[in-house]
């Protein structure tokens, strides 16, 4: 294992929900091969021959990615990075829906020009940026007045484009709870 990764849980957690610490993924991992397999594959291992289920076996390969020094934190096997914030919002999912995909709406607070790629209303948008990096937005109904705006900013170049990128968000989210109140 590399001295500074970090895993996306602790030993403890992934030894209650799988059987196994890190230390034993990584070995069993390691006879298998997976530092020369793709992602997908190491989750089929993972799940088939380890029966990981679903959820656990995307994260014990996540681990075991980040563990062997494949991938970063917050990074993809691709080599790029995302950044991702949330804010609850003073109004309902379909209006916030709306404050991304009528541009006039959007325009009162997110600062930059953006392709609508998908939306499906009232739960989910993805946008193109002007640097062609992808933007997912999740929209979690929580009641009359109020959803969580959940954002994932995928493709950025490198770890600094990641907190810079989570601290616009953090900016920009507070400016579309206003925007809506």
């Amino acid at each position: 294992m590399t001295s500074d990764a970090k895993p996306p849980c602790g030993d403890e957690a992934v030894r209650n929900k799988t059987g196994r610490d890190w230390a034993t993924w990584c070995a069993l991992l390691d006879g298998d091969g997976a530092a020369a397999m793709s992602h997908p594959e190491i989750v089929a291992i993972v799940h088939d021959k380890y029966d990981g289920g679903s959820w656990w076996s995307q994260m014990v390969a996540v681990g075991y990615e980040r563990l062997r020094g494949l991938r970063q934190e917050r990074q993809g096997r691709d080599g790029a990075y995302a950044a991702s914030a949330s804010k609850i919002v003073p109004a309902g999912a379909a209006r916030a829906h709306d404050f991304f995909t009528d541009e006039a709406n959007r325009r009162r607070w997110l600062d930059m020009d953006v392709t609508i790629r998908t939306a499906r209303r009232p739960v989910s948008v993805r946008m193109t940026w002007p640097d062609n990096s992808i933007v997912a937005v999740w929209i979690t109904e929580k009641g009359d007045a109020k959803c969580n705006v959940a954002i994932e900013h995928g493709k950025l170049l490198d770890a600094h484009a990641v907190e810079a990128t989570k601290a616009y968000w953090k900016e920009t989210l507070g400016r579309l709870t206003e925007a809506v109140a």
